[in-house]
């Protein structure tokens, strides 16, 4: 297994080094940021993207630039649950949250997950920043304080969908075990 990665708090999120960055291609890599509260785990992800292309919404925007997030309680594979996904995009109508799967694997439809998606087009970066409540993310809780988590970038310059992943375990097949070991730290 590989190292488990650092999550730490909120208050220091800014600033703080990425838990991992992903991607050496000039039109595209990330930065990922994990932090939490007493109220949701933080994922941060700065993009670095030469073009910024999103023409779908809800369910769909996985197809075009956004960012992925999969989460299951304990170390990679301990359950047999693929956990549950969630989705943030730069949309027509402005920054967009959807859930993917819930914990229990069914179908999302409404969450209470949000997200901040800002693009500076003059330094061709995207930051989307997901906060997703533990309410949601049962039995995952901030005194846990280790989970597994994946991160998908999802690119498409016009010429199709390409990705980027930090983990496993999205994009192919929903598995956990592919998923990244994180604790939370204070």
């Amino acid at each position: 297994m590989d190292a488990i990665t650092r999550a730490g708090p909120l208050a220091q999120i800014d600033g703080a080094p990425p838990a991992a960055s992903v991607g050496k291609a000039p039109g595209l890599s990330a930065d990922v940021t994990l932090a939490w509260s007493q109220e949701a785990l933080v994922v941060d992800v700065c993009v670095a993207d030469d073009v910024q292309r999103q023409t779908f919404t809800g369910q769909n925007i996985w197809q075009g630039d956004s960012v992925q997030v999969a989460l299951a309680p304990g170390f990679p594979g301990e359950t047999v649950s693929a956990g549950a996904e969630y989705g943030a995009a730069l949309t027509s109508s402005g920054a967009e949250s959807v859930v993917f799967r819930t914990m229990d694997g069914s179908p999302g439809t409404r969450t209470a997950a949000t997200s901040t998606v800002t693009r500076d087009d003059s330094a061709n970066r995207t930051r989307y920043r997901m906060s997703l409540p533990w309410a949601e993310l049962a039995p995952i809780a901030a005194d846990q304080r280790l989970l597994s988590v994946s991160v998908l970038v999802n690119d498409d310059d016009g010429g199709g969908r390409s990705f980027l992943a930090w983990g496993g375990g999205i994009s192919h097949a929903k598995d956990s075990g592919q998923y990244n070991a994180v604790t939370l730290a204070d």
